[in-house]
């Protein structure tokens, strides 16, 4: 006879751990599909500094205590890709179907994460491991005391470039506009850093590297340079804000640092360090031994466009109660529509998705 599940949870990340928690302490059978690894991107991250009672933390340890909280409750765990997810008209339950087996269950929480968005340039994929990496504190160690590059304007590219600046010789940090998107407080360190230097009003149009990447191309943001690839109509090539940062109902970043309040430091990595290109509209080729992605996030949500609302971008439609448009089916974490993207509205969205399954499933 077939198992059905009280509760299946699609993504291992905060979010889905969090719910797992909530759903398991109120005795609820609680089946979690991951299709990689338990913990999701926060383990890559090497410092958290901005989640309630922890002053710092390495993303590793928050990821693996959480994870051995959910082995304590006796969740189970599965490691599979959901490729869809369907109701079943006789039962009424929802029926995961994955590329190994197919389970069953009376409520759905999706918290399937989002992935790292690319470039779109030729030969990318190729190259990905190879000289292009989307992790500072995963492949950072490889090119200690080199040069190498980071291209972003979000949290995560100012956190990267500055992990990068205690091991490489220099970081070149690339954005497309002349003001970050990052909170302050990190602008202020990126500034005062002295091996970063700000390639602003810039962005990659092209790739060089046989077997591993050599240097990148950049010219002033807006510009184009040689053909790009295919893909590359739907990429922002560097110009795209990460999501690490809320943004205002304009669309406007919040976080500026004025003029005014910037050291001489500060003032100088802002205008002299700028590449030329921003200024001429040339090209220009930056030699570096690697370049760290970090231009934001894509959702991984495509396996439930059939059964769920979708945004334009590939976000589920669900508000601050969890709820998609389908009845027993809940979306928490970085894949549902919100405005701010964090760890701890990770987690908060696990806890309130938990809870509202629970309700439903009375």
């Amino acid at each position: 006879m077939e198992k059905i599940y009280d509760i299946i949870i699609i993504g291992g990340g905060t979010a889905g751990m969090t719910a797992a928690i909530y759903g398991c302490r109120l005795g609820k059978r609680i089946l979690i599909v991951e299709k990689n690894f338990f913990g999701g991107q926060i383990i890559s991250t090497s410092e958290i500094e901005n989640y309630p009672a922890f002053s710092s933390a390495s993303g590793y340890a928050f990821a693996t205590e959480l994870h051995s909280q959910i082995e304590a409750l006796n969740a189970e765990q599965v490691t599979d890709e959901v490729t869809s997810l369907q109701k079943e008209a006789t039962s009424g339950c929802w029926r995961v179907i994955c590329k190994k087996r197919l389970y069953s269950a009376r409520a759905v929480i999706i918290a399937s994460g989002t992935e790292s968005r690319k470039l779109g340039l030729v030969g990318e994929d190729k190259l990905l491991g190879h000289g292009i990496s989307h992790c500072a504190t995963c492949d950072g160690a490889l090119y200690k005391n080199r040069t190498v590059a980071v291209v972003g304007g979000g949290n995560t590219a100012l956190e990267e470039a500055l992990y990068l600046s205690l091991l490489c010789k220099k970081v070149y940090l690339i954005h497309r506009r002349s003001v970050f998107t990052g909170d302050l407080s990190l602008q202020h360190r990126i500034y005062d850093t002295d091996n970063i230097q700000l390639l602003l009003n810039s962005r990659i149009v092209a790739l060089h590297g046989k077997d591993r990447l050599q240097s990148v191309e950049l010219c002033a943001c807006g510009q184009s340079s040689g053909k790009p690839s295919k893909e590359n109509s739907n990429a922002d090539s560097g110009c795209t804000a990460n999501n690490d940062t809320k943004r205002n109902a304009a669309g406007a970043s919040d976080n500026r640092l004025p003029a005014e309040n910037m050291s001489s430091r500060q003032l100088e990595n802002t205008g002299s360090n700028q590449l030329g290109n921003a200024i001429n509209h040339s090209t220009e080729k930056l030699e570096i031994d690697a370049l760290f992605v970090a231009i934001g996030q894509i959702p991984q949500n495509q396996p439930f466009a059939d059964a769920v609302s979708l945004d334009p971008h590939g976000y589920i439609v669900a508000g601050e109660n969890c709820h998609t448009n389908a009845p027993g089916v809940f979306a928490a974490g970085d894949c549902r529509t919100k405005d701010l993207r964090q760890l701890v509205t990770a987690a908060s969205d696990g806890a309130v998705a938990a809870t509202e399954a629970i309700k439903y499933l009375r």
